[in-house]
């Protein structure tokens, strides 16, 4: 409101291609996602909660239930799992992580 108040827009900028785990899967893969800060309010509660299935499909992170192989770019950065944007949760989590 002060930046509107002032002229201003603000802007993000943002990654969405990879995502780093806080936690381990069973296998020690860094692939479970559950902090974002988001679930501080309610309706945002679980809503960026992936594991596995939201890796594409040959990372290294992923669990081999992900729905997409690797772009054309992809494991070019090894250092977080890229994530599989073709996947409808993936897809609808962010809409919903972009309103917040």
């Amino acid at each position: 409101k002060k930046l509107h108040e002032l002229g201003m827009r603000g802007v993000a900028d943002i990654v969405i291609n990879h995502r780093c785990g806080d936690q381990q899967d069973s296998q020690g893969r860094w692939n479970v996602f559950t902090s974002t800060g988001i679930e501080r309010r309610k309706s945002f509660a679980g809503v960026m909660d992936w594991q596995g299935w939201a890796i594409t499909l040959g990372c290294p992170y992923s669990d081999g239930t992900g729905e997409r192989g690797p772009g054309k770019y992809d494991g070019k950065f090894e250092a977080a799992p890229d994530i599989d944007h073709g996947n409808m949760k993936v897809q609808q989590s962010f809409q919903i992580w972009m309103r917040w």
